[in-house]
């Protein structure tokens, strides 16, 4: 756009002039068309935020019925809830996924002997603070008669898997490096990434996987002998805390006479009768073919209990010279178990 020359001296652009004045530059000065304008007088509007709207048309000049029957539309859509802003045609709606509306919750009345605990252990995954939350109403004020909104099972379970997904994928990113799983939309479970090998630690021979957690859950490798090897009484002594129980030995995987190492990942809360017991009759076992000249691989494997660090079963493989051996042994009293 040309430049004008104003009464002032001073230099400026032309088409800031007319945004202030309405007034059109003077001859010489090039005004381009702008299609946010309005297409009578060429004046620039902010009518309709923003948009186009010929002969100065505006939200505003639409009758008033007409907008109290739009009002009446959304409070219909909506429960008589929230009432959206603006959407874009274009954008799906995705309004029924939210918890107020009316296909996600049934009317319950309070009766007699009626309490916000009492309601919410008719649904799964629903608890006291949810249903009171979702009611806008004080935790334990509960009146004979009162008319809740109860959010249906279908809605409770379906708000319970997208929570997981979303914890699944947070998990994922974590233990990633934040890259994100091939499908974001659907992460591998929780579940399935407690038993995934998270990493690897080789040392002394032994090939130790660990999971998401830092527990040990596999341990493979063929047994050697270092009677040199010396023990980690702070590493035993804090294996498997906070989980540990009163009753448990720092064990170790494997035993320090077959050179296992005297790091964390190398040990586990295990039940002292259990150590002193059938898993120290095992390493004897071992212990003796490898007197006798036989080659002895194991493969020990760990399962646990939710997000505890002690583990509740070890399963020992273990081939001597080839011939394939199998110990399942229980975490727990010796007495109880044997």
């Amino acid at each position: 756009m040309a430049l004008s020359r104003s009464n002032s001296g001073k230099v400026e652009n032309g088409f800031s002039i007319y945004l202030r004045t309405g007034y059109r530059a003077p001859p010489g000065v090039e005004l381009k068309f702008n299609p946010w304008h309005d297409s009578e007088n060429g004046r620039f509007t902010f009518v309709g935020q923003g948009r186009y709207y010929p002969n100065g048309y505006a939200a505003q000049d639409v009758p008033q019925r007409d907008r109290e029957a739009a009002a009446k539309d959304i409070r219909d859509a909506y429960g008589g809830r929230r009432q959206p802003s603006y959407r874009d045609p274009y954008v799906p709606d995705r309004s029924d996924l939210g918890p107020w509306h009316p296909k996600n919750w049934r009317v319950y009345v309070a009766r007699p002997g009626d309490s916000l605990a009492k309601i919410a252990r008719t649904r799964r995954w629903l608890t006291v603070e949810y249903l009171a939350r979702f009611n806008r109403i004080p935790r334990g004020k509960l009146r004979i008669g009162q008319m809740l909104m109860l959010p249906t099972q279908q809605y409770l379970d379906e708000e319970r898997d997208a929570q997981q997904r979303y914890y699944a994928l947070r998990l994922y990113m974590a233990t990633h490096g934040g890259r994100l799983p091939p499908n974001a939309a659907r992460p591998p479970s929780l579940e399935e990434q407690a038993r995934a090998t998270y990493r690897h630690i080789i040392k002394n021979g032994y090939d130790f996987e660990l999971d998401f957690v830092d527990r040990f859950k596999r341990v493979t490798g063929i047994l050697a002998r270092n009677r040199e090897q010396r023990r980690s009484g702070t590493t035993q002594r804090n294996s498997g805390k906070p989980d540990r129980l009163a009753t448990d030995h720092g064990g170790h995987v494997i035993a320090r006479r077959f050179n296992g190492p005297r790091d964390w990942f190398n040990h586990f809360a295990q039940d002292g009768s259990f150590n002193l017991g059938p898993y120290a009759k095992l390493e004897r076992e071992w212990d003796r073919a490898m007197d006798a000249g036989h080659i002895v691989r194991v493969d020990i494997q760990a399962s646990y209990e939710g997000r505890s660090r002690r583990p509740s079963t070890i399963v020992a493989r273990y081939w001597i010279d080839g011939e394939s051996h199998i110990r399942r042994f229980p975490n727990a009293r010796w007495e109880e178990t044997r």
